[in-house]
């Protein structure tokens, strides 16, 4: 469902970091856009350096420009929420306040 709401894509390549997260942030302040991660040690490390958006946020876009139902974006945040087990944590109150 999600691969044909993406349009087109590009692939990036950085310089090898100690994990994903640091790489992605090099390609995005390269870029100057923001970094979507739900790494919460990240998040709080990139805070203030960049524009940090969860993946909730994408889904809320996805919404928001007709590409999916309010229903399917809502089950979608819960599947995340149940999957990554984030019971009542940030990211999934940001997916919840997106909506109200």
């Amino acid at each position: 469902m999600w691969l044909k709401c993406l349009g087109d894509l590009d692939v990036r390549y950085s310089e090898r970091r100690e994990n994903a997260e640091d790489e992605l942030f090099i390609i995005c302040n390269q870029e100057g856009i923001p970094i979507v991660i739900d790494d919460i040690k990240a998040f709080k490390r990139f805070d203030g350096l960049i524009e940090c958006l969860f993946s909730v946020h994408i889904v809320y876009f996805l919404y928001k420009s007709n590409k999916i139902t309010r229903e399917s974006a809502l089950l979608s945040i819960e599947k995340m929420r149940v999957e990554r087990d984030w019971k009542r944590n940030i990211i999934a109150l940001t997916g919840w306040i997106l909506f109200e």
